[in-house]
C-alpha cells in the first residue's frame, strides 16, 4: 500500500537516519507502553481494532435507519474535526461531482461542503445559497461547542435549519461532542440531536477515524471500513517486537525527518503531483505543525503541487536557502471511478504535425509524464542540496488512504518524542484565540 524510497536522500543523512533505529524504537515502545509525553491522548493508537470496527458497526447500523432524505452533507469544524474528512472525500470523489451529479460516479454520493474553518463572511453567504437550493444535513463536530469559528458558523446554519424545517430540524442535525459535558453536548440534548462522540484519549488532528472522521465519511458514502482496515494493518507492524513492512516505514520517516533536523534543515516541503491531494497534504500539515512546532523545535511543514508550483517556487526550491529537506507524495493509480470504472488512460494524441513539439510525447500516458516529471524534480532538487524522500501510495482505495493516516500519525508521534516534545498538546495555538477574544471584548469568566 505505501513504499518509501530514500534514493535522494543523501548518503549522509541516510546513515544518520539508520543510526537513529534505536532511539526510534525506544520512543515507539514508550508510545505503546503510555509512558511518553502527552500519553493520557495516545489513544488513536491501535484504533481500529480497540474501538474502530465497533463504532463502524454502530455508525452503519444508524445510517440504515436514518430515513431523512438528503443530497448535502455540511460539515462544520475546524483544524482536525474537518480536515481528515474533506481530505478522503476530496481523494474519492469525482472533483466534477457537483455539477456533473450520478453521472461522476456510479454511487451518486451526496455533497459533501464544510463550513467554521474560517470567519469569512462571504464563503458562509454563498454556503447558504447553497443549503437554499440542494436537501441538507449537518454535522457539527467540536468537543466543546465553544470554539469560535465553528461556533459563529454553527449559530448561523441552525437558524438556517430551523427557520427552513421548523421543528423537524433537529433530525438533520448531527453532533460529534464531548461525551458527558460541554455547550455542544447539552444543546444536542436539549435539541434531541442525534450525536457521536469525539473520545477523551484522542486529539483533534489523530482523530480522522474516530467518529469525527466516519461519521461525515459515511453519510458521504465512503467505505469507512476499508479506512480502518488499512490502518489496522500498520498498528499490527508496530505491533510486532520487530517492526516490519507499513510499520518498519513509519519509523523510518521519523528517523529521516529527525535526522535532517539534527543535520540543521528547519522546514519540510512536500511535493504531490495529484490535486485530489492538497487536503491530505493540509491534514498532513496540522498533524506535524501542531506536534512538533513548540519548544523552539520542529520543521516547518509547508508544500508545493507539482508542477505548477514549480513555475513559481521552483527557483527557490533549487538555488534557495539550504534549510530543506523535501517530501514527494506520489501515487501509483492516482484515477478514481467513473461510471463505475477506473478512469481509461490519457495518452498524447498522434497528430502527425510537430508544430507544438510535442511529438517525442506521443502516445505516452499524460500520468507516465507526470510521473516523470516527479522523478526529474526529486533529482534536481537533490543535486541542488536538498534531501529528498518519496512515499508512494500503489492506489487511492479507501485500504491505502487509512494506512497513510495511521503511517503518518505514528511518524509523527515517533518523531515528537524523539525531539523530546510532547506531540499531543498545542499550548501554542491558545495564544491568537486570548488576542481575539480581548479585541472582542468576550467577558471573562
Amino acid at each position: 500500500m505505501l513504499k518509501l524510497d530514500r534514493k535522494y536522500f543523501g548518503e549522509t543523512l541516510n546513515q544518520a537516519a539508520d543510526g537513529l533505529e534505536q532511539s526510534a524504537m525506544a520512543a515507539l515502545n514508550s508510545l505503546k507502553a503510555k509512558t511518553c509525553k502527552g500519553s493520557e491522548y495516545t489513544g488513536w493508537f491501535n484504533w481500529p481494532a480497540s474501538e474502530g470496527f465497533a463504532l463502524a458497526t454502530a455508525i452503519e447500523d444508524w445510517l440504515k435507519s436514518y430515513k431523512v432524505d438528503f443530497d448535502l452533507i455540511v460539515v462544520i469544524g475546524i483544524g482536525g474535526s474537518y480536515l481528515g474528512s474533506r481530505a478522503v472525500s476530496d481523494l474519492t470523489t469525482h472533483t466534477f461531482a457537483s455539477v456533473m451529479g450520478s453521472k461522476a460516479t456510479v454511487s451518486g454520493k451526496p455533497m459533501m461542503v464544510f463550513a467554521g474553518h474560517n470567519m469569512s463572511e462571504t464563503s458562509l453567504s454563498e454556503l447558504l445559497d447553497l443549503m437554499a437550493v440542494r436537501k441538507p444535513v449537518v454535522n457539527v463536530i467540536s468537543k466543546s461547542g465553544t470554539t469560535t469559528e465553528p461556533g459563529v458558523a454553527f449559530r448561523v446554519i441552525k437558524d438556517f435549519m430551523e427557520k427552513r424545517y421548523g421543528g423537524s430540524a433537529g433530525e438533520r442535525i448531527i453532533a460529534t461532542t464531548d461525551a458527558r459535558k460541554g455547550a455542544l453536548r447539552k444543546l444536542a440534548t436539549e435539541c434531541g440531536y442525534k450525536t457521536f462522540e469525539v473520545p477523551d484519549s484522542v486529539g483533534g488532528r489523530y482523530s480522522v477515524l474516530t467518529a469525527v472522521g466516519l461519521v461525515p465519511l459515511a453519510l458521504h458514502g465512503v467505505d469507512i471500513r476499508g479506512l480502518l482496515t488499512g490502518a489496522d494493518q500498520v498498528f499490527k507492524d508496530l505491533s510486532q517486537e520487530k517492526p516490519q513492512s507499513l510499520g518498519r516505514l513509519a519509523l523510518n520517516y521519523a528517523q529521516c525527518r529527525t535526522a535532517a533536523w539534527n543535520a540543521g534543515k528547519r522546514i519540510e516541503v512536500v511535493a504531490y503531483p495529484e490535486p485530489k491531494m492538497r487536503n491530505l497534504v493540509e491534514w498532513w500539515k496540522q498533524l506535524f505543525g501542531e506536534s512538533d512546532g513548540k519548544e523552539g523545535m520542529g520543521l516547518f511543514p509547508a508544500s508545493i503541487e507539482c508542477t505548477m508550483d514549480l513555475h513559481s517556487m521552483g527557483q527557490y526550491m533549487q538555488e534557495g536557502a539550504r534549510t530543506m529537506m523535501e517530501t514527494f507524495l506520489a501515487v501509483d493509480r492516482p484515477r478514481t471511478l467513473r461510471k463505475g470504472q477506473e478512469t481509461p488512460s490519457i495518452k498524447v494524441p498522434v497528430t502527425g504535425s510537430n508544430l507544438d513539439e510535442l511529438q517525442y510525447l506521443e502516445g505516452r500516458a499524460v500520468d507516465t509524464i507526470n510521473d516523470t516529471a516527479m522523478l526529474a524534480t526529486r533529482q534536481a532538487h537533490s543535486q541542488g542540496g536538498v534531501p529528498a524522500l518519496e512515499i508512494r501510495l500503489t492506489d487511492l482505495s479507501a485500504e491505502t488512504i487509512g494506512a497513510a493516516f495511521a503511517m503518518f500519525e505514528t511518524a509523527c508521534a515517533v518523531g515528537g518524542i524523539m525531539l523530546g516534545v510532547n506531540p499531543f498538546n498545542q499550548p501554542g495555538v491558545e495564544a491568537y484565540k486570548l488576542k481575539m477574544f480581548e479585541l472582542l471584548g468576550k467577558p471573562k469568566v
